[in-house]
This record gives C-alpha cells, structure tokens and sequence, in this order.
C-alpha cells in the first residue's frame, strides 16, 4: 500500500474518532429537550433543590414540557455547638442531617468588582440548636460554584433591620434603603473553609 493512502487511513480513522466522542460528550451533557425559539436546544435550568434522601438532593428543570429530575450529591458544611454536638448542612437545598431545615431567602445578589459564577445565587435562613443562621453560596447543576470576586447581598427589611449579621469574625457593615438591607462578602468569606460557602450568624440587636 502506497505511503498517500496509508497516511489517508489513518486520517480516516481520526475523523471517526473525533466524531464518536463529540457524539459521546453530546449524549453526557445536560442538553434540554425544550428549543429556544430559534429552535436551539439549551441546558437545563433547574429550580429549588430539596432534600430526597441523606447526602442527596433533587430538581426539576423549570422549561415548560422539559421537566428533568436531576438527583446528585450534597456537599455539606458542619454546624458546631461544642464537641458533642454537631449537623451536617447543605447550602444547596438547606438539608440539615438529610431533613429541610434552611428555608430560601427572597435575596438579591450582585457581583461588585467581578462578574458572578455561572448557576444561581442561594441565600438561606435557619435555626439549628437555638442560632439563626444564614448561608449564601452558588451553586450550578447542584453543585457548589465559588465567586471570583466580592459580592453584595441585599435581603428584605424584614430579616436584616433589627439584626446583626456576624461573618467569620466580625460584625458586617450593613446598608439600609429602599425598604431592603444589604451587606458586602468578600471573596475570602468564600474560600476560608473546605466548600465555598459563606455562614453567616444572625442575631437580635
């Protein structure tokens, strides 16, 4: 066989391969089975996570006639009072121990000198062995995203007006206007622990 068609072969052969695993990166990714308008397919575009079981977490894709269940893994921090008692959280879907705990927070997240990580903003509030807690990360496909940059959290008046918000160490700076309260998380309340989240603790002025 001639050196042109050898060298053609085995051209052939790596086209095929490319094609093979485009179409098996294609199949894995999370393509929704809903078009755009301009009959594009996207991704899915999931709503609240719940707990379903301990360690795990499930949504439903929110495009009309998609409905997608996805179920993965929780990623969880530990809440502490003590050596002798501790729970486990997840951020994502606001489990405590595998049972809902940390309700969604009707919050507003900005980036204030980088753009935010793709996925969604959630921000939670919960009590757990008589401490209120708040907890903002961000996740993508129920998985945990870290921020590049700083961001600014502004909550209701509700929540925030009569309460100091504790971070890491200190008290947060807190705004209030407009009938809502905002504070700024730099990008190393996100990165001080083992998962990017930032807990925060609540309490009465």
């Amino acid at each position: 066989m001639k050196k042109n068609q050898l060298l053609c072969l085995a051209l052939a052969a790596l086209l095929a391969l490319c094609c093979v695993s485009a179409l098996a990166e294609s199949a894995a990714a999370p393509v929704c089975q809903q078009p755009t308008k301009d009959g594009k397919l996207h991704g899915h575009w999931y709503g609240e996570w719940f707990p379903t079981r301990v360690k795990h977490h499930t949504a439903f894709c929110r495009y009309d006639g998609c409905g997608e269940e996805r179920e993965t893994s929780c990623e969880r921090i530990t809440l502490s009072a003590g050596e002798a008692t501790t729970a486990k959280l997840c951020p994502v879907c606001g489990g405590v121990d595998g049972v809902r705990g940390f309700a969604a927070v009707a919050a507003q997240v900005t980036g204030v000198d980088r753009a935010l990580p793709q996925g969604e903003a959630i921000v939670r509030a919960g009590e757990w062995n008589g401490q209120q807690y708040l907890t903002v990360a961000f996740e993508y496909g129920g998985r945990l995203r870290c921020p590049l940059g700083a961001i600014r959290v502004t909550l209701p008046a509700d929540m925030g007006a009569a309460c100091t918000i504790v971070g890491a160490q200190n008290a947060l700076d807190t705004v209030s206007a407009d009938g809502t309260v905002s504070f700024e998380l730099p990008r190393s309340a996100f990165s001080a622990g083992e998962l990017p989240v930032a807990l925060l603790t609540v309490s009465a002025q």
